[in-house]
């Protein structure tokens, strides 16, 4: 159902949690040989575009936004069902802010590995804060939710 509130805010968490995979999230700078890397949520680039094979995600962030954008647009379906959509709401707004925190983790952890004997200076893109707003979302969207539980509990008794 497309006109209530809380499917927008849910379909822009899912078009930020997406815009993940098109934009980078951060970008370093070594300076000693003049080499650019990108950090995206499948892995480290160079400059030419070629994943750093040295350095492994702790966390395979590719899949897990993948599957936060998938169980959003299950949320979204769940329109008739508000109690259930709630508590799986709730437990996606966690697991997007623990995969934002994560995010930072790592970012610091590239920063450590590539600066290990050279300086570097990194760069936070855009793209580093859209979990972070994607649980903004979210919180909104379960704010929406439960009016339209109150409200619906409201007209109940009036019966």
């Amino acid at each position: 159902m497309i006109q209530r509130k809380q499917t927008l805010y849910l379909l822009a968490a899912m078009l930020l949690l997406a815009l993940l995979y098109l934009l980078p999230i951060a970008e370093y700078h070594r300076s000693t040989d003049d080499m650019r890397f990108t950090f995206h949520p499948w892995g480290v680039e160079n400059g030419l575009g070629v994943k750093v094979p040295d350095f492994g995600f702790p966390l395979p962030f590719e899949f897990i936004y993948g599957a936060l954008i998938a169980a959003l647009g299950t949320v979204i379906a769940l329109f008739k069902n508000r109690p259930l959509q709630m508590r799986i709401l709730r437990a996606l707004f966690l697991m997007i802010l623990l995969s934002g925190v994560g995010q930072v983790f790592v970012h610091q952890s590239i920063s450590a590995y590539l600066g290990t004997a050279t300086t570097v200076t990194s760069s936070i893109q855009l793209a580093f804060v859209f979990p972070f707003i994607a649980v903004l979302f979210c919180w909104l969207a379960e704010r929406a939710i439960r009016a339209d539980e109150e409200l619906v509990r409201s007209t109940d008794r009036l019966r």
